[in-house]
């Protein structure tokens, strides 16, 4: 992928001045009026124009060097251990939040029973629930009953 400043070619370190000359040559270079009917050039000026509001702005020029980097830095050290230990500590951090016995009271609120006791739990005012999803609770989570 080419950054902006590869299409613009121009340095990382340009000055706006700079930048607004790059772009006005390239897209000199790249107009669909000087290419007529070229869909490649049509998509450079497109990409032309784009780079130059990106780099043209302050704040949006920042944010897209700090996006380059953060993926220079992800391709330099795919496997980091800061990605593989924060990768272990959100696994953990999950497994951990996993209570069976909440999951169980919250399937009760949601359908109208326990799974295992299959009580109701409803007072007598309330409807009973229909529907018996025992089977189906015990099949996604690999419950065998003798």
């Amino acid at each position: 992928m080419r950054t902006y400043y590869e299409m613009l070619e121009i340095d990382p370190v340009a000055t706006p001045d700079e930048i607004k000359k790059a772009y006005k040559r390239m897209a000199k270079k790249h107009h669909p009026d000087a290419n007529a009917g070229s869909k490649q050039s049509e998509m450079m000026f497109k990409l032309v124009n784009e780079a130059y509001h990106t780099l043209s702005d302050a704040a949006a020029r920042a944010a897209y060097d700090a996006r380059m980097a953060a993926r220079r830095e992800q391709q330099a050290h795919p496997n980091s251990a800061s990605g593989s230990k924060a990768r272990g500590e959100q696994a953990e951090k999950a497994s951990s939040q996993f209570n069976r016995t909440e999951m169980e009271k919250t399937f009760d609120r949601f359908f109208g029973f326990h799974p295992k006791s299959q009580d109701s739990g409803m007072k007598s005012n309330q409807q009973a629930n229909k529907m018996d999803t025992t089977k189906v609770f015990e099949s996604y989570f690999g419950i065998q009953r003798k």
